[in-house]
């Protein structure tokens, strides 16, 4: 038979652990507003520093702009000049050698062949998805003596072989032989016109 006796009131018992549910209260209530505190603090310590880092960035920028804006503007002349030489070179590429093709006339024209009028035209458009020039050459001229017709198809001829013409040339054709008319000219001389047609050049 056992027998216990309590000699403290259940009032005045304390527990056995270190903390109990007072002092934890208190700590809470003390702690809680203090890391609200410290958590508040640390927001505005951010906050501040990106402030601070955004200021830092449009001080940087406002001096960095013009330097920007110059680049910018010069990147743009630069990007026209280059379209410009571009456009140049390709102009100057897709031309004819007129003055290899003047000596080539001046040398196979005969004596009795005189060339009163020379023209030559141009037209540029688009064609094939792609910038040419259309080039064309008219020659008129009278022909003296009785072998004129024999001369100036001996002319187209000469023309259509040349060297610097035969490359370059579409067609070239006499498009035009008539008795001359002036008043001071002979029975068998002759007025012609011949017509030159170029293979288009392409404008890159």
């Amino acid at each position: 038979m056992s027998l216990r006796i309590d000699l403290i009131l259940e009032s005045e018992q304390r527990s056995a652990s270190l903390v109990n549910v007072k002092s934890v209260t208190r700590i809470a209530a003390i702690a809680g507003p203090l890391l609200l505190l410290l958590g508040i603090a640390w927001m505005v310590i951010r906050f501040m520093a990106v402030k601070n880092r955004e200021r830092m960035r449009e001080a940087e920028w406002r001096v960095a702009e013009p330097k920007y804006e110059e680049a910018m503007k010069l990147n743009a002349e630069m990007k026209t000049n280059r379209e410009i030489l571009k456009l140049v070179k390709g102009w100057r590429d897709s031309g004819l050698a007129w003055a290899g093709q003047l000596a080539a006339l001046r040398d196979t024209t005969p004596a009795q062949i005189q060339l009163v009028y020379l023209k030559s035209t141009e037209d540029v458009r688009a064609a094939d998805g792609k910038t040419k020039r259309f080039l064309s050459l008219q020659l008129q001229g009278k022909a003296i003596g009785t072998n004129a017709q024999e001369n100036v198809d001996g002319l187209r001829g000469s023309l259509a072989e040349a060297e610097t013409f035969k490359p370059f040339l579409e067609k070239i054709d006499v498009v035009e032989f008539k008795a001359d008319t002036d008043k001071d000219a002979d029975k068998h001389d002759r007025v012609f016109r011949i017509e030159g047609r170029y293979k288009p050049r392409v404008v890159e």
